[in-house]
């Protein structure tokens, strides 16, 4: 039970983080956008929330990949317990039915961020990881989140 109601959690997050992301890259996109100092500084906040929308992203798939180390363990020990031989069974359903081992839901949304925000002006044409990105636009580099994945995108 605890583990849906934890698949549920990732779940309930994953859609806030894509809402949050569709709302932000409407901004971005929305032509009309002077490009005076205001409009840049605009533009650079909306790069900032992208940003930390991004640390979001990993500190959610951190969570969902801790509570699926802690799943199996979970399992190994109920069937070393038990002397049970349906823990390798269990877990495969359990992780299937809670999409606790798909990271491409959250490859997906770290993507997408990162094309919008190569999308953005300060970054028009750059072909680099999100920190360069970052650093690129005249933003400080994530420390955190994004760091501890070691995903590049380059």
């Amino acid at each position: 039970e605890e583990v849906f109601r934890i698949g549920k959690f990732v779940d309930r997050g994953l859609r806030g983080l894509r809402s949050k992301f569709v709302g932000i890259e409407q901004a971005i996109s929305s032509p009309g956008e002077a490009r005076c100092a205001e409009g840049y500084n605009v533009e650079l906040r909306q790069l900032e929330v992208l940003s930390r929308l991004d640390e979001d992203v990993a500190k959610l798939r951190n969570f969902s990949d801790l509570n699926l180390v802690a799943l199996f363990k979970i399992l190994k020990k109920y069937s070393k317990v038990l002397n049970a031989n349906d823990g390798p069974e269990m877990q495969a359903r359990l992780v299937g039915l809670t999409k606790m081992g798909d990271a491409s839901r959250f490859d997906e949304v770290s993507a997408n961020i990162r094309r919008a925000f190569l999308r953005s002006s300060p970054c028009q044409g750059l072909e680099a990881s999100l920190e360069v990105a970052r650093l690129a636009a005249g933003l400080s580099c994530a420390t955190g989140a994004g760091h501890s994945t070691g995903k590049s995108w380059a």
